[in-house]
């Protein structure tokens, strides 16, 4: 969950020895721990990614998805029990995608949520016209996961979650891009009132001057590739996308902003949303289990998050 602090460790197989080690996130250097520990401190959505470590002379373990949960989404989970009955919610059933725009070569997690059955569940795609299920390629620690390593632009499209029952979850649209710029921005519905981030990413750096768009129409100017809505409101729904001077721009992806009183989430087959999506309220607090080595290593990366107690005494 966003604000707390999780430690990656780096151990050599076999040992318990604390030797210094680089880590890595997304292919790019992240920082070199003298004692084989990395902490990060109140993450965010922004620590989402791809994490491996190294250690000089003996190799690089395989790489993990750390995934953090946005925090106000378990306050709107809450107030949604509160407000409805099961029969009344537009979804019973949430899939729960790591993002909604990605680079090619990138990796992505889907997570279906809220299925009360034992039949078992499943992926499923629509590109193009074309329907498929969505098969793993990473052997992951949990059941309810289907997992790519490698996304490529012919795997943008639409992606549910249903059962042999016929039960089907909401539809999110996946963008994958090969071009040189995404924009992030926040996968769940957000509450009135609430702070938004915006962020402007190329492939080689996050921290460049970039124009945000909405609905086609420029509403600012981040000068390191962020843009922040102070208090949203429904007037700040829309399709935003980002451009980056001497790099190109991202696809749109709908912003969805939710009300206290709401009582449905909005569909994106509704919205002019091609090449966007969101995603609706999450159950889950905790960070996605790590996604187990797709080869062999003699490095081992895991990680774990601080107790509440641990976390108030710092």
């Amino acid at each position: 969950m966003e604000q707390q602090n999780v430690t990656l460790r780096c151990r050599l197989k076999g040992t318990f020895s604390n030797l210094p080690a680089d880590f890595i996130k997304d292919g790019h250097m992240n920082m070199v721990a003298y004692k084989g520990e990395m902490t990060i401190h109140n993450v965010s959505k922004s620590d989402d990614g791809l994490y491996k470590c190294r250690i000089s002379g003996t190799g690089e373990s395989a790489g993990s998805w750390l995934a953090v949960r946005v925090l106000n989404v378990l306050m709107l989970l809450l107030e949604e029990q509160v407000q409805l009955s099961f029969a009344q919610q537009a979804y019973a059933a949430w899939i729960v995608p790591t993002r909604l725009q990605l680079f090619d070569y990138s990796p992505i997690t889907f997570n279906c949520e809220g299925f009360n059955t034992t039949t078992g569940w499943r992926v499923m795609r629509n590109k193009k016209g074309k329907v498929s299920m969505c098969f793993s390629n990473w052997e992951t620690a949990t059941p309810s996961i289907c997992a790519i390593k490698t996304v490529y632009p012919t795997d943008s499209g639409e992606y549910w979650c249903e059962t042999v029952d016929g039960e089907k979850s909401n539809t999110v649209n996946i963008t994958v891009t090969a071009g040189p710029v995404i924009l992030e921005s926040p996968a769940v519905p957000v509450m009135e009132g609430k702070a938004v981030t915006l962020h402007c990413r190329s492939k080689t750096s996050s921290v460049y001057i970039a124009d945000f768009y909405k609905d086609g129409l420029l509403i600012g100017t981040g000068p390191i590739g962020e843009l922040t809505i102070s208090s949203v409101s429904k007037s700040n729904e829309g399709l935003y996308k980002c451009r980056i001077s001497d790099f190109g721009e991202s696809p749109e992806s709908w912003l969805a902003v939710r009300g206290p009183a709401e009582r449905r989430f909005p569909s994106p087959s509704s919205q002019n949303t091609s090449g966007s999506g969101y995603q609706p309220l999450d159950s889950q607090s905790n960070i996605i289990p790590p996604l187990t080595s797709w080869m062999p290593a003699k490095l081992i990366l895991f990680g774990e998050v601080a107790p509440d107690d641990e976390r108030k005494k710092e």
